[in-house]
């Protein structure tokens, strides 16, 4: 697997050649990116005993998309999350009753805690029952409401459907968003 081939350093990263039909290529990626689709990638070279090539990344922390391609096709990649920062940010997420919405309702409070809000794509991050099917509540971007307070927090409203327990709901986060915060609330 390629994910057991790329090794992690100090100032970027490297890739241990497995087939010898592969090109490798790289790209970056951000939270706001849809992960559905592919980061725009540029070619690479392994790493190699002689030249004991690494992959440098200039940034203080990035998510980096790796790809090997046979055949202009990509037929393994994997995604990972680049931090010289070893500190985690924090994102609270806590969710409420709030009736003043209709019955069953609930909002979500999502606050930026020690850092400045970042667009965060709303596939990333989402309801969820016990079956752990996934439920968007919002299709674009989560983002501060008001990016230039003090408190940076984003608010969202769901219903839960009428004869439903609302503890059957929670917010989870996929797992880059948690690579880069510590989630609390």
């Amino acid at each position: 697997m390629l994910k057991d081939r790329v090794q992690i350093t100090e100032s970027g990263f490297k890739v241990f050649h497995e087939n010898e039909t592969r090109e490798l290529f790289y790209g970056f990626f951000t939270l706001k990116d849809d992960p559905d689709e592919d980061a725009e990638m540029q070619p690479t070279s392994y790493w190699d005993p002689v030249n004991t090539f690494v992959i440098p990344i200039e940034k203080k922390q990035c998510f980096v998309e790796v790809a090997e391609k046979e055949n202009g096709r990509i037929v393994e990649r994997y995604r990972f999350y680049f931090s010289k920062n070893k500190s985690k940010y924090e994102l609270s997420i806590t969710t409420k009753a709030n009736h003043k919405y209709g019955k069953g309702a609930h909002i979500i409070t999502i606050e930026w805690v020690n850092t400045t809000g970042e667009q965060i794509n709303g596939k990333r991050i989402y309801l969820t029952n016990e079956a752990k099917e996934k439920f968007y509540f919002l299709t674009d971007v989560i983002y501060p409401i008001k990016p230039e307070a003090k408190k940076q927090m984003d608010q969202y409203v769901y219903i839960v459907p009428e004869g439903e327990d609302a503890s059957m709901y929670y917010v989870e986060a996929d797992e880059f968003v948690k690579d880069r915060y510590a989630i609390i609330g």
